[in-house]
């Protein structure tokens, strides 16, 4: 879209005419309300079992997802260095995890 100034979209605005409202388009009317419930009646609401499932799926997938996600900077970042810095290739739950090698040394 292009942009007009807003004494362009006045005079384009003035030029249209003025479109009626429904009664049941204004909030405060009665009409307005009993669409609104008609609407929510004729809704087709799911089955919990299905809505328990869709949630379960829904977890399960983010998870895996968040799995490979690691797994696969594990195994790009152990390429790179063994490319660039001459490390040995090695992957470790903890390369995978992100945690860093601690030493109780010094204490």
């Amino acid at each position: 879209a292009v942009p007009i100034s807003p004494e362009e979209r006045k005079r384009l605005e003035s030029l249209e005419p003025e479109r009626k409202r429904d009664p049941d388009e204004n909030f405060w009317d009665p009409l307005f309300w009993a669409a609104v419930k008609e609407d929510l009646q004729s809704v087709e609401w799911p089955r919990p079992k299905k809505v328990w499932q869709t949630l379960y799926i829904s977890q399960i997938a983010f998870v895996v997802v968040v799995v490979l996600v690691l797994f696969t900077d594990a195994v790009f970042d152990s390429a790179i260095k063994s490319l660039f810095l001459g490390e040995p290739f090695s992957i470790t739950v903890s390369k995978i995890l992100k945690i860093a090698a601690t030493s109780n040394q010094g204490m």
